[in-house]
């Protein structure tokens, strides 16, 4: 999670919040997992540096920086629970 000062962002990747390595062991050489804590880091540096208003257009942009989307990523969704807002981008193969 996320804190900016007019809200809250939870930033979800294939692993749990609270690790900051994975285990090649336990990834098994899988790309997607063996990069999970890079992207998550990637996307909370790109959330901080967000100018307001923040926009559904701006997460969007952010979300396809380099490793955040890669060739494994399938769909990227915005949701803001308070408005009731759910967008989900699908990527052509």
């Amino acid at each position: 999670t996320v804190s900016l000062s007019d809200g809250m962002f939870t930033v979800i990747t294939n692993v749990d919040p609270h690790i900051d390595s994975v285990d090649a062991e336990w990834a098994a050489g899988d790309p997607l997992l063996l990069s999970a804590v890079d992207r998550r880091k990637t996307i909370i540096s790109e959330l901080n540096a967000l100018e307001h208003p923040i926009t559904s257009d701006k997460l969007f942009r952010i979300m396809q920086v380099d490793p955040v989307y890669n060739s494994q990523t399938i769909y990227t969704t915005i949701m803001c629970p308070s408005t009731g807002y759910y967008s989900t981008l699908v990527y052509d193969e």
